[in-house]
């Protein structure tokens, strides 16, 4: 990376221009709820471009920073800066996004909005196998007791109780409903019960391409329905990825240089 070229790190904010959303730190571009699919090199140029707006960045520059680890040619990054205004729909001048300077490199001339990632979640209530009323009633205590466990952590936003019981009775797509909850992932489960056995299966659904990002069993034997609770807190509150496995959000493309 070329000295005091400004990138992005862990803590980067989501970028926002025109009607995109970079996300830096997992990757993912988006217009709207669409994902913008671009091959791992041109985004990083596309990142390095945005994060460096205003600054006209050389094809030297950019081939030691994005292409570092391999061998090409500087025509190498015209493609990516094709790939990325094909992506972008910036191929009319005068250009909304990238401007070429002649014998000079490249720039990114749009107005950039940042904004800081802090996950939501929307926890829905159970789904029940085996339970009859009122042992049903676990479905929604189980997701109050575990919303209000991870409202104390940091870093998190969950959606309170009161706007997830709507669903208790109303069974719906999952990333329906955490789209209609503003939501960037939801938990929905199964409770199934044989005898004095509960079976707690979880899933962990990114809502803005409906991927699974993580999935559980939890097994406790049933005394109570607050013994019940307490267990499966805990347990869940310390296996549910963190902050709601953004670490396992889709990458880009990586099949290409």
């Amino acid at each position: 990376m070329s000295p005091g070229l400004p990138v992005s790190d862990e803590h980067s904010p989501l970028l926002q221009f025109g009607e995109f959303m970079l996300d830096q730190q997992h990757l993912v571009l988006c217009r709207g709820e669409q994902t913008v699919h671009l091959t791992a090199k041109a985004f990083r140029t596309l990142v390095l471009l945005v994060v460096n707006r205003g600054r006209t960045l050389s094809r030297n520059v950019l081939l030691d920073s994005v292409w570092a680890d391999v061998c090409v040619t500087p025509n190498t990054v015209d493609h990516a800066i094709a790939e990325i205004r094909h992506a972008l729909n910036d191929h009319e001048e005068p250009t909304r996004f990238i401007r070429t300077i002649p014998r000079e490199g490249y720039c990114f001339i749009a107005e950039v909005r940042e904004k800081m990632l802090q996950p939501s979640l929307a926890i829905l209530p159970f789904s029940t196998l085996g339970l009859e009323s009122p042992e049903e009633r676990v479905s929604v205590g189980l997701a109050d007791a575990l919303i209000t466990r991870l409202c104390n952590l940091n870093n998190k936003t969950v959606c309170p109780t009161a706007a997830v019981l709507k669903y208790a009775r109303n069974a719906k797509n999952p990333v329906e409903a955490g789209r209609e909850l503003r939501a960037d992932f939801v938990l929905e489960g199964l409770i199934q019960k044989a005898g004095e056995l509960v079976r707690i299966t979880l899933q962990l659904i990114r809502v803005c391409d409906g991927k699974p990002l993580w999935a559980e069993t939890f097994d406790e034997t049933f005394t109570s329905i607050f013994a019940l609770e307490d267990a499966f807190v805990e347990k869940v509150s310390r296996a549910l990825p963190s902050p709601f496995a953004v670490r396992e959000a889709r990458k880009a493309d990586t099949s290409g240089i």
